[in-house]
């Protein structure tokens, strides 16, 4: 079965899946993708075996999130070893028959025997159980078979789909018991400073170290705890309003959220926690969830730019964390001043006069001071040429601009916590 039809009506997606795996059970490895909107699945199957779920969306930076949680237990996912598997991952491939980053990048760690086969299984699953509760919730579609491309890797055991539908069906109604105030495991609670709370200046401060911009889901995979624990234990403080929502960052906008009607699917009946239950367990849990927060260490942070209008947004987007902010217009100076401050981590701009960021950033990796140090470059520039010019100076990370409050945050605490 080489060709799946194009199917525009809404059908029972659940089952579809679990059939179109069943007729593929004598048929080549490959990969079913399914397409809804701007968002596509991948669901690689090998002779009817379910072997990884994914979709579209950025799939570098929720396998680093994951990765980031796990190394609160796994001290061999070092920052180094995540900045490796980012820089490896992060050029696409120019061929359609590729696996996905996030697949290739848990082949690596296990080939580098920094995950063991147990360890690279359950991430293997908890991902494609996230996808998987997203594609249940997709309405018109349509749906491909690509068969026989790359090998799988050999050491990794295929996904049981039953059981893999049970718990993402049973995910999805945990997650609608929640609706209407919570409707996607990407919306972003924020500390909203002028409400009046009932919580302690030390309970908020601690709120605050904890909420940066995150998603839900992002945050929880950060201090590696159950996402649905933590929005429960945030759930009192969304309705009396000291925790604001907005809606997912970009792209995570374009995914299905909760509050659309799912398809025609038999959902695993569970008995979701009373409201009145939650807010009662609520602060037990919040101080459980807190605790887990990165923490309160103040961190050095140096901004290079020749433009002040650009410093001074950095400056009043960081003000309020806990970061001692270093602003340098001239690069020319900077290298001095760098010794002088020893940051924690360094923003850098790509045009500047005279010594651009490039060049800086290479000078500054020939240094024993600065040869870890996280180097985030900071450009206007997209294209991939401009990418590989950054890593080939020895830039850790990558970010364009323009760019909101979130992304900065965002990509400085990846780097810092």
């Amino acid at each position: 079965m080489n060709q799946v039809s194009e199917q525009k009506e809404k059908t029972d997606l659940a089952f579809e899946i679990a059939q179109l795996i069943q007729d593929l059970k004598k048929a080549e490895k490959g990969c079913l993708k399914i397409k809804s909107g701007s968002v596509t699945w991948f669901i690689y199957i090998d002779q009817g075996e379910l072997i990884y779920v994914t979709h579209s969306i950025d799939p570098i930076d929720r396998l680093d999130c994951h990765l980031r949680g796990l190394s609160r237990r796994m001290p061999s996912i070092t920052s180094d070893v995540r900045t490796q598997i980012r820089l490896s991952l992060d050029l696409p491939s120019t061929s359609s028959f590729a696996l996905r980053p996030d697949y290739q990048g848990i082949g690596m760690l296990l080939q580098q025997e920094i995950l063991s086969v147990d360890a690279a299984q359950s991430l293997l699953r908890g991902m494609s159980q996230e996808a998987l509760e997203l594609l249940l919730l997709v309405d018109d579609h349509t749906a491909t078979f690509v068969p026989s491309f790359k090998a799988f890797v050999t050491a990794l055991q295929p996904l049981n789909f039953e059981s893999l539908l049970h718990d993402a069906q049973a995910q999805i109604q945990a997650w609608r018991s929640l609706a209407p105030h919570i409707i996607s495991p990407y919306q972003r609670p924020y500390l909203f400073s002028q409400s009046k709370t009932t919580l302690s200046t030390e309970r908020q401060q601690r709120l605050g170290t904890l909420l940066k911009g995150y998603s839900f889901r992002h945050l929880a995979l950060l201090i590696d705890q159950d996402e649905l624990r933590l929005v429960k234990s945030l759930y009192p403080l969304i309705l009396d309003k000291t925790i604001i929502l907005r809606e997912p960052q970009p792209p995570y906008h374009d995914l299905p959220n909760f509050s659309e009607p799912s398809l025609q699917t038999e959902v695993v009946e569970t008995i979701p926690v009373p409201l009145a239950q939650a807010a009662t367990e609520s602060l037990g849990h919040f101080d459980t969830i807190t605790q887990a927060a990165p923490s309160t260490k103040t961190y050095r942070v140096a901004c290079i730019d020749d433009s002040p209008a650009m410093l001074q947004t950095i400056e009043q987007f960081l003000g309020k964390e806990n970061i001692q902010l270093s602003l340098i217009q001239d690069s020319v100076k900077a290298l001095i001043e760098l010794m002088r401050i020893k940051p924690d981590l360094i923003l850098l701009d790509v045009g500047m006069p005279r010594v651009d960021g490039y060049e800086l950033c290479r000078l500054l990796r020939k240094h024993p001071l600065f040869k870890k140090i996280p180097i985030i470059m900071v450009t206007g520039n997209t294209g991939l040429i401009d990418r590989a010019r950054a890593k080939m100076s020895g830039t850790t990370d990558y970010m364009t601009k323009p760019f909101t409050q979130s992304d900065l945050l965002k990509m400085v605490f990846r780097h810092l916590e």
